[in-house]
């Protein structure tokens, strides 16, 4: 390795990490460099067809390829640290990601990391000579542009989670021992205000002054990239199978215990609840469970769980609490 040469230049050029930022004329080489930046075109004769900071701004431009040209004339190419551009936000990851060669003096309004280099054009020979054979690493997506498969998949894995709370709500809900599951809407739409809210929440902490429009075009191609989008969606995935696997191991049962108030419970374990006389009660309970009534005046029955209709009367006065399960077969009242 050549003594006039960084080792952690010529290793990141090695491994196809070298972005190039060019200020001044520069001969045409062969680099592994992923990307070449230029305040203007005239320092780089052999390029082509540049592209420009005003189409990735609007848009025009959603991707680029290995090897391409970015010329970024003037200070409004760059905006500010408050107002950073699409192109300064993309540029501020490489230097992140990325080992940056300044060919020439850098720009001062530009950020810097340890993996920054500065050299003049002559010694690019040289190092194209040391990285013979190296391959440069594929770009990461230009800021504010979002993949459609990531969205889509945090998107399905969001409604599949929502509507599974939603099915455990409308099957648990109203249930004496389970009165959290009435929180579940509510729990869920905060969740959703608090998704809305949070990109204006990042806003503020990093201390950008963005349009919201434009904030969240950005938020959002941030999440739907890898690792984030994967991650998110099996996350999402995972809160998903919970409801149901509470309602594969749980049923919720209604009972109108007539006559007398009754404690409910499953034997071994603590009481459901208590049910008035005469009133609905409805009560979780495991599936294919024994439910144990203890009747107010010392009746005593048991029944198991396997209801056929949706409501089912419970007399403990009765020998063997028979359960009525509709109203043409509940017992005429006593007295």
């Amino acid at each position: 390795m050549s003594q006039g040469l960084p080792e952690g230049l010529v290793r990141a050029a090695r491994r196809g990490r070298l972005v190039v930022f060019c200020s001044v004329e520069t001969p045409e080489v062969s680099l592994p460099a992923a990307v070449w930046l230029t305040t203007d075109r005239a320092f780089l004769p052999w390029a082509s067809d540049p592209v420009t900071a005003a189409e990735i701004e609007n848009g025009t431009v959603r991707s680029l390829e290995v090897g391409a040209v970015v010329e970024a004339d003037g200070d409004a190419a760059w905006g500010t640290p408050r107002c950073p551009t699409r192109l300064r936000d993309w540029f501020e990851r490489l230097a992140r990601e990325r080992a940056v060669l300044f060919v020439g003096d850098p720009p001062l309004s530009l950020p810097t990391s340890r993996q920054s280099f500065a050299c003049g054009p002559e010694v690019l020979p040289e190092l194209a000579g040391e990285t013979l054979g190296a391959r440069a690493l594929d770009l990461p997506p230009l800021a504010a542009v979002a993949s459609p498969r990531g969205l889509a998949a945090v998107a399905l894995a969001a409604t599949a989670a929502a509507g599974s709370w939603l099915a455990a709500w409308t099957n648990f809900g109203g249930a004496q021992n389970w009165l959290w599951t009435q929180l579940i809407p509510w729990v869920l739409a905060a969740g959703a205000a608090a998704g809305l809210l949070a990109p204006l929440a990042a806003r503020a902490a990093a201390g950008v002054d963005l349009p919201a429009r434009e904030w969240y075009a950005r938020c959002t191609a941030r999440w739907s990239q890898w690792p984030r989008a994967p991650i998110v969606a099996a996350l999402l995935a995972a809160l998903a199978l919970g409801p149901w696997w509470l309602m594969r191991r749980h049923a919720r049962a209604t009972f109108i215990v007539l006559f007398e108030p009754a404690i409910v419970s499953v034997e071994g374990s603590p009481p459901l609840g208590a049910c008035r006389a005469e009133e609905p009660c409805s009560v979780v309970a495991p599936r294919r469970a024994h439910l144990h009534f203890e009747g107010g005046d010392g009746g005593v029955c048991g029944l198991d769980l396997k209801v056929p209709g949706e409501v089912v009367f419970i007399d403990t006065q009765q020998e063997g609490c028979e359960a009525f399960l509709s109203d043409d077969e509940k017992p005429p009242t006593r007295g």
